[in-house]
């Protein structure tokens, strides 16, 4: 079975700074689906988790609306247990999606990041379809 380009090149990390937020970060494509799949097991073990939550989507080339309905659901999940997930917007995607997600989930603008934000804390490759590494 061969990959796709954009599924070739999709990777997701998970940070776990010592405080704040966890963030997810992903690059690539959401739109096939085998990406969103992997996206929405991320989501659902760490929305388990009783921390706020931000998915870094900057890198994302593409989502589609089944990546779109799996950030709003861990958004719920986690709003039922009093705590927030916040998206930073992808720099160059669908306005539709991003509208979709703005009336769920706090867009976290990038003017909006505290000065000298950093993730320290540990940082693990959830997947990285290039290198072969999985959750």
């Amino acid at each position: 079975m061969s990959m796709t380009s954009e599924a070739a090149s999709f990777s997701l990390s998970v940070d776990r700074p010592d405080n704040g937020s966890i963030v997810v970060s992903v690059r690539g494509a959401l739109t096939v689906p085998g990406n969103s799949r992997l996206l929405a097991d991320c989501l659902v073990a760490v929305a388990a988790s009783d921390r706020p939550l931000t998915v870094d989507l900057g890198e994302v080339s593409e989502i589609g609306s089944a990546a779109v309905n799996l950030i709003v659901d861990a958004a719920r999940r986690l709003s039922c247990r009093g705590f927030r997930l916040s998206v930073v917007p992808p720099r160059s995607v669908d306005d539709r999606g991003m509208r979709v997600l703005g009336e769920h989930v706090h867009i976290e603008w990038a003017d909006e990041r505290p000065e000298g934000m950093t993730r320290s804390g540990t940082r693990t490759v959830a997947v990285d379809a290039l290198q072969g590494t999985y959750l």
